[in-house]
This record gives structure tokens, C-alpha cells and sequence, in this order.
């Protein structure tokens, strides 16, 4: 049902340029965004062709790492690797090869950067250790990992993270005893030395048989309908972030006070109002839902978007905040689509402005005015792209110090 609900609140999406729709806000706070590095088929070379990539990573010194063979067992021919471009997309060196030795892989998935340059790699079948790389693609450590835990070995945002001391942090599976609500849990390491871990609280989902939910109104106890308020939480390495998606207020707390009473540090608002649907959208959800659930008639939906996006609330490398907000509708050719707006923060909550990014755009990190993540096509093809965020020089506000 999770799985349906998220395609249900993507109804009416697609990817729209920027430079084509009305983002909502005025023109002074509008951040174009400009493509400056494309790395896949669209350039001649093995070196260019992508299996399935698992997480890319640009470094402070502009080097764009892809990590890449989640699928590599069952794409004909393919063969997992880690490979290191040049800010413009060059191809530069390959890094480690496949095998179980010192510097090998099976599986390499996520990454993050260390302080001094290193970067360190995750196996996604070689779940006991974590191996590090140079910044000039050279094998540098390895940190062997507690067997007896059930590691993340994913490259979803958050499964590794790195701060600016050096603290490494690792997502745990799912731990949850009978009658405990579900929890992520954060392992912290330095140098390969464990430090501590931290419980982060997740926001509880229905049921396959729970229909009576889809009616609850309250932020803290509905879960999400379709363009129906909900709780999201998102973390970083060192700070967590809560909001309800019906009102525009993202309340940022350490890591250490995640799911604690704890007042929050930093707060995000911004004055914004709900996006009324378009009829035709709206008839169209309430359709979509009621096959979803089983029923001859959907349960009355909202003709009101939530103000915040469900899935769009991300931190930057930077300590930067970016939070996905809903914007009207337009209409094209495939039908009705809902640009994907972002608005920035800078880390100490000050609003910088609103970008848009192509609806297909599975994001992977955004440091200073650089984000990046990964296409695919239709035929499953994989390419990196990297963007550029122009930002204007007007400042701005948008958060109170706690």
C-alpha cells in the first residue's frame, strides 16, 4: 500500500523545464538551475556506460564518484565499479575492481567524504566493513564493521553520512520489539572506532486491512492520503528535521534529540497557502485511491495540496536545508503534470530562493550550488547529471533561532 500511496501523491507529475511554469514566487527569488556536467551515453565510451548506478558523490574538489553494479549479476556483461569524473564529466580513473580482497567490491553502493579528502565506500554484499579511497582513487583503510548487525548497505540518502569532524554515520536496519514504535537506528564511527548510536523515530504507516486512517486529519496521527497533511522527518550528520507537511514550519533539533522533547534549535517558516487541485486532477486522485483501497467509491479526498511535498525535505553536504513544496498543476500533452519545486535554505535557516528540477531526477547531494543525482530513461538506462543553482544576491529570512 506504501508503495501505491507514493505513486498516488506523484499523480500529475512529470518534467516540465523550469523555464516553462510558474514556480510561485516572485522573479528576485527564483534560482535558475543550468546542467554542467551530463555523464552516461550520451558521450562515446565503456567508460561512460552504466549498469545500474547506486550513489554518486561529488567531492568539495568538484570530482564526480559513481558507484556502480547493483544489478551488476544480472545485467549481461556488466561489471561493478567505482569510477572518479572531472567536474566537466571526463572520465579519470577507475577505483578498486570486484572481489573480496583489500580495496575490492562486490556491490559498491553508498559514499560519503571524509574531512581530509578520503571516501569511503560501502559493499552492498560485503556488509562487515567499510572500505576507504584516497581522493586520488588509491586504497587508504578499511574499517571492519560488527557482524552480529543488519547494516543499510544501500545507497538511499542518509544510509552513510559523514560530518565536518570526521563522525561516520551508518544506518542500521529497521530494529523494532514487539509494542516499540519503528526506528532507524544511527551507528556513529571515527577513525573505525565505534562511538555511540542514536534511535531516529520514523513516522508509523497503515495497515493493509487500517481504511478508517485515510479519514484522520491530524498531522500525528494520519500517515499520508493522497494530498492529505502527514509527519516527515529527515536527518543529516549531526541534525534531525520534523514538519508536517499541511503548514510550512520545519522545526531542526541535534541528532542526539531525535524523537526526544527537545525544543528545537532552528525553526523554517515561510507564510504559504495550500495549491487547490485542478478538477480534473482531483476526480482523478479520488478514482486512482478508491481502486488502491478495494472500494466502489474513494473516501472524500482533499481538493487542497498539503503546502509541504511528501519525499522533498532533504539536508545539503553543506548543512544547507532544501524543502519540496507543491505547486499547481499544468497541462501537456501526457496529461496533467506538477513540477517539482524546491525551495533553499542556507544552514542557518536564511531563504535563498526556489528552484525546479526534471520530475525523473532521483537526487543524491547538494553542496554549496552544485546538486546532483541520477536519470533514468525509459528503456532503465542510467546517467549522472549534475546542476548548478544560480543563486541571486538578495539574502533573506525564514527562520528563528531557538
Amino acid at each position: 500500500m506504501v508503495l501505491a500511496l507514493s505513486a498516488l501523491f506523484a499523480l500529475g507529475c512529470g518534467s516540465e523545464p523550469a523555464d516553462r511554469v510558474d514556480v510561485g514566487v516572485p522573479d528576485s527569488l527564483r534560482l535558475p538551475v543550468h546542467l554542467v556536467a551530463e555523464i552516461g551515453e550520451t558521450r562515446s565510451g565503456r567508460d561512460y556506460e552504466f549498469a545500474a548506478i547506486n550513489d554518486v558523490l561529488v567531492t568539495r574538489g568538484g570530482e564526480v564518484w559513481v558507484s556502480d553494479g547493483g544489478r551488476a549479476r544480472v545485467v549481461q556483461g556488466a561489471e561493478p565499479m567505482v569510477r572518479i569524473y572531472s567536474p566537466s564529466g571526463e572520465f579519470v580513473r577507475r577505483v578498486g575492481r570486484e572481489g573480496a580482497g583489500p580495496g575490492e567490491y562486490r556491490i559498491p553502493s553508498g559514499m560519503a567524504e571524509l574531512p581530509d579528502g578520503r571516501v569511503i565506500v560501502r559493499d552492498g554484499e560485503l556488509a562487515d566493513r567499510l572500505t576507504l579511497y584516497r581522493n586520488d582513487g588509491r586504497l587508504d583503510d578499511i574499517w571492519t564493521l560488527d557482524s552480529r548487525r543488519t547494516w543499510v548497505t544501500g545507497s538511499a540518502p542518509g544510509a552513510i553520512l559523514a560530518d565536518s569532524s570526521g563522525v561516520v554515520y551508518l544506518k542500521d536496519s529497521n530494529r523494532r520489539r514487539p509494542g516499540q514504535l519503528r526506528a532507524i537506528w544511527l551507528l556513529r564511527i571515527k577513525e573505525g572506532a565505534t562511538l555511540d548510536s542514536i534511535r531516529i523515530p520514523v513516522p508509523s504507516r497503515p495497515t493493509e486491512d487500517d481504511v478508517a486512517w485515510v479519514r484522520r486529519e491530524a498531522c500525528e496521527n494520519s500517515v499520508g492520503f493522497p494530498f492529505g497533511p502527514f509527519e516527515a522527518t529527515v536527518w543529516s550528520a549531526g541534525r534531525f528535521a520534523r514538519a508536517c507537511t499541511g503548514e510550512y514550519r520545519i522545526g531542526i533539533v541535534p541528532i542526539e534529540a531525535a524523537g526526544k522533547p527537545w525544543p528545537d534549535t532552528l525553526v523554517i517558516e515561510r507564510p504559504a497557502e495550500p495549491v487547490l487541485m485542478q478538477p480534473e486532477v482531483h476526480a482523478q486522485t479520488m478514482e486512482e485511491f478508491a481502486k488502491m483501497l478495494g472500494l466502489e467509491r474513494s473516501p472524500t479526498l482533499p481538493r487542497e495540496k498539503p503546502i509541504l511535498r511528501p519525499g522533498g525535505m532533504w539536508f545539503g553536504h553543506d548543512g544547507s536545508m532544501v524543502v519540496g513544496v507543491h505547486m499547481p498543476s499544468v497541462r501537456t500533452d501526457d496529461g496533467w503534470t506538477e513540477p517539482w519545486g524546491y525551495d533553499l535554505f542556507s544552514a542557518d535557516g536564511a531563504y535563498q530562493g526556489r528552484f525546479v528540477l526534471p520530475e525523473e531526477f532521483m537526487r543524491r547531494g547538494l553542496r554549496g550550488d552544485l546538486v546532483w543525482g541520477i536519470i533514468r530513461d525509459e528503456f532503465g538506462v542510467h546517467t549522472v547529471r549534475v546542476y548548478r543553482i544560480s543563486k541571486m544576491d538578495h539574502g533573506g529570512s525564514g527562520a528563528e533561532e531557538g
